[in-house]
């Protein structure tokens, strides 16, 4: 495990402690003059080492960090620093703050304790070997614990797909988009009356979105081949096609449109139905999922899909707990 810790020497009464959970993210608990919380971060840029990236006339701060592996000393750096907000470009290095929660007192106490003790003795660390150990087992259990629900391995393919410089939109309930789902909803029961249809997402949930319809018609893999000619009438050519579903996009009077002739007995599906009742039955769940929008406008669409998808995974566990 690699844990940066800011060089804060007894008796200071700061400390930035940084554990990396990969190469494009972070977890770091932060007692500083910025904040008292705990931040997760995602690097949005790395710009060329050996370069002046930083304006030394605009800087905010610089200090030493002291860097481990595995409780290790490996070395201690220094770091220019320039504060943009939920920006923080550093050295090379441009991170965007994603989420922040509030640090608690007895996780204060403890962190203060170790960036104090690992900062007094960064050169002898071999001296406290056990006090390292323990150090690591907490960073660990405090990652754990903040770092959210592991995604699925489908989960996890989709998020690969998402370009780093998509966007999330987020744009207030427009009933505009209940007339047109409606409209299509109509289109494709009178070809295909038998087929439970149903209209998922943010729109029938009447909260802020990115202004996109989802409609699934649900039908078993076996059967699709029997509808698809009558989807291709309505709708063209496909232009999604997945292991239990076939999906077509397209836009109408400014939605984005999604429709599925997808298997209602995989469990994907099952979940993402389950969920849609929860939120529409729970006015608290909803209002955290609506929350949850509109805290990621404008982040990258890839960091709000992972949100999503913890949240989810977070309810329906909640749900037989």
């Amino acid at each position: 495990m690699y844990i940066d810790v800011d060089y804060n020497p007894t008796p200071a009464d700061t400390f930035f402690i940084s554990v990396g959970l990969s190469d494009k993210e972070a977890l770091s608990f932060d007692y500083t003059t910025k904040g008292h919380r705990i931040i997760k971060q995602i690097l949005v840029e790395r710009k060329k080492a050996g370069v002046q990236n930083l304006d030394k006339n605009k800087l905010s701060g610089g200090w030493d960090v002291i860097e481990l592996k595995d409780g290790k000393f490996l070395r201690r750096y220094h770091v220019d620093w320039v504060d943009k907000g939920k920006i923080d470009e550093v050295n090379d290095e441009v991170w965007r703050t994603v989420w922040s929660k509030s640090i608690s007192e007895e996780i204060k106490n403890k962190l203060l304790y170790w960036s104090q003790l690992i900062s007094d003795n960064y050169e002898k660390l071999d001296e406290f070997q056990e006090k390292m150990k323990e150090f690591e087992v907490y960073i660990a259990t405090l990652v754990k614990k903040f770092t959210a629900e592991k995604l699925t391995e489908g989960e996890e393919k989709y998020l690969a797909t998402i370009t780093d410089d998509k966007m999330m939109v987020v744009k207030p309930f427009n009933p505009k988009g209940l007339e047109i789902a409606d409209q299509i909803i109509k289109e494709i029961k009178s070809v295909e009356p038998g087929l439970e249809i149903l209209l998922l997402g943010s729109l029938p949930l009447k909260i802020a979105g990115q202004e996109d319809i989802d409609i699934s018609a649900f039908c078993v893999k076996s059967e699709q081949p029997k509808h698809i000619d009558n989807f291709k009438k309505l709708f063209g050519e496909p232009t999604r096609i997945g292991k239990n579903s076939i999906g077509w996009d397209f836009k109408k009077e400014g939605f984005d449109i999604s429709v599925w002739l997808t298997d209602p007995t995989v469990e994907t599906t099952k979940a993402q139905v389950e969920v849609f009742n929860l939120l529409k039955n729970d006015p608290n769940l909803l209002k955290e999922y609506e929350r949850i929008k509109v805290e990621a406008k404008d982040l990258p669409y890839k960091e709000y899909q992972r949100r999503k998808y913890e949240f989810y995974h977070k309810i329906l566990k909640g749900k037989d707990s």
